[in-house]
């Protein structure tokens, strides 16, 4: 029981301005699949050889710049990767899915993998996009800050 209220602590106040924060983008992701975010700029197409390169929708980018100020991002995110054995993208929806308060550290995890994983790899932006892993991912977040933060659970037995 006090494993739950420390759990449910640490949610609300470590967490919740921070999910407050990225929830705003809960209704662009709604709207967005991977051809709305991501464009391709080729500098000259006359030339041979020129260099072609991704350009990534702003309100995108904006995301992922507020995402990695926040404590949601845990650069040992492959350790929870491999606890729960993720390999794909069907294995995050999944476990994004079935997550609950003592299992809030995947939802970081999987956040933290596109989020820092796609600075090296941008194609994993529009795949999070596509599959619609940021959309889950702040959902379920909003859904256990929602749950928790009732005034029941506060005085309430776990």
């Amino acid at each position: 029981m006090e494993d739950s209220n420390l759990l449910r602590e640490k949610l609300l106040q470590e967490y919740k301005p921070d999910i407050e924060k990225l929830s705003k983008y809960i209704p662009y992701f709604q709207s967005k699949g991977a051809k709305d975010v991501m464009n391709q700029y080729e500098a000259d197409q006359n030339a041979s050889g020129s260099l072609v390169f991704p350009i990534y929708d702003s309100n995108l980018m904006s995301f992922i710049k507020e995402a990695k100020k926040t404590k949601l991002i845990n650069s040992n995110y492959v350790y929870v990767y491999s606890r729960k054995r993720m390999r794909n993208v069907k294995d995050e929806i999944v476990e994004i899915d079935h997550v609950t308060l003592k299992d809030f550290d995947v939802l970081t995890a999987i956040l933290s993998k596109y989020v820092l994983k796609g600075m090296i790899k941008a194609s994993l932006w529009t795949e999070a996009v596509e599959y619609k892993v940021f959309l889950k991912i702040l959902l379920k977040m909003k859904e256990l800050v929602d749950f928790w933060d009732k005034e029941e659970h506060k005085t309430s037995a776990y």
